[in-house]
């Protein structure tokens, strides 16, 4: 969903995204996930399923419209004639601070800001 938002924001002078942007999701820089993967290949003693993503949710309207001001793109457009899908998809990251409490995730628009 990100790079394909992305991809469609770049050049354009507006972006449209299929539903209302009412659903939420939890995003995780790709860095973030690498070092958090490392750090899990090389421990003892935890579970083989532990969520790896931050405890913030955000809006598909909120990531679109933070694609489009790094992009440039100067309009969102929504399609609500188009299925939102599933309201929330939320993992609980509870056993991970478990054994990471102070691990600092990159914000979702600095991270966009990184990878645009």
């Amino acid at each position: 969903m990100v790079a394909d938002l992305i991809r469609r924001a770049r050049g354009a002078s507006s972006l449209e995204v299929f539903g209302t942007g009412s659903p939420l999701r939890q995003f995780c820089f790709a860095p973030d996930l690498a070092k958090l993967i490392l750090w899990a290949l090389v421990q003892d003693g935890i579970p083989s399923c532990i969520a790896l993503v931050p405890e913030e949710e955000h809006s598909i309207a909120q990531l679109a419209k933070t694609i489009a001001d790094i992009s440039g793109c100067k309009e969102v457009r929504f399609d609500p004639s188009k299925a939102d899908g599933q309201y929330r998809k939320t993992m609980d990251n509870k056993l991970l601070r478990s054994y990471l409490s102070n691990f600092k995730f990159t914000s979702l628009e600095e991270g966009l800001r990184q990878s645009i």
